[in-house]
């Protein structure tokens, strides 16, 4: 959205999401993720306290006061600090782990899962609005608060018997179009206009006009 609407003024903003959930580490994530947030925080935090100078102990401190500013900077809320923290930590192990093992690499399948977990893990903290309903939320998600699907699919997605079975395969129609198709900056980069893409953009617009009384609190209002 604000990409398009500083195309409206002559304005171009440089891309600021590119597939982070793709990513096979948490260097890699931040690389793709709030790539502005990364970058500002690099030039004005990292590199300021002194980057990956002098010595290795002192790059590790560097990253994790880096992302533990970073979490400071969204709220001054201990789940803030904990995300920061989290990810601080997070990227030293990965940075000793290069340095250890250069050559040791783990699965590209498997490292984009653990990081995939590890991110949606710590996004818990930066949603919740408590250390309590965090940690509640951390118990549910690994069934220590006991384990129900959700029922309402069946009738959102018009299936009369829904089971575990359509869950799942739902899910994973939607992994792999995720690690599949193309992302947006992808597909505008070689975008051609034409009467089907014309007919498409008119039909969004028209659905977009029927449901503009559908407000949705974006998430950054309150930082």
């Amino acid at each position: 959205m604000a990409l398009g609407i500083g195309y409206l003024f002559n304005i171009i903003l440089p891309q600021n999401f590119n597939s982070p959930y793709r990513s096979w580490n948490i260097q890699e994530f931040w690389r793709r993720w709030h790539i502005t947030l990364s970058r500002f925080l690099k030039d004005y935090i990292y590199i300021p306290l002194g980057g990956n100078r002098n010595g290795k102990f002192n790059t590790y401190r560097n990253l994790f006061l880096t992302f533990l500013i970073g979490g400071i900077w969204h709220g001054a809320a201990w789940t803030f600090i904990i995300w920061g923290a989290l990810h601080g930590f997070a990227t030293v192990i990965h940075r000793i782990w290069k340095n250890i093992n250069n050559k040791l690499f783990l699965p590209k399948w498997m490292s984009i899962a653990i990081t995939f977990i590890f991110i949606n893990c710590t996004w818990v903290f930066f949603r919740a609005s408590s250390f309590h309903d965090a940690v509640n939320v951390l118990r549910s998600m690994i069934g220590l608060n006991g384990f129900e699907l959700p029922r309402t699919y069946g009738a959102e997605f018009h299936f009369a018997n829904c089971n575990v079975h359509v869950n799942w395969l739902l899910l994973l129609i939607c992994v792999i179009f995720v690690f599949i198709c193309k992302n947006s900056s992808v597909i505008a980069k070689k975008f051609k206009p034409n009467y089907i893409t014309f007919v498409v953009l008119l039909v969004m617009f028209y659905i977009s006009v029927l449901n503009i009384n559908k407000i949705s609190e974006f998430l950054y209002f309150q930082f």
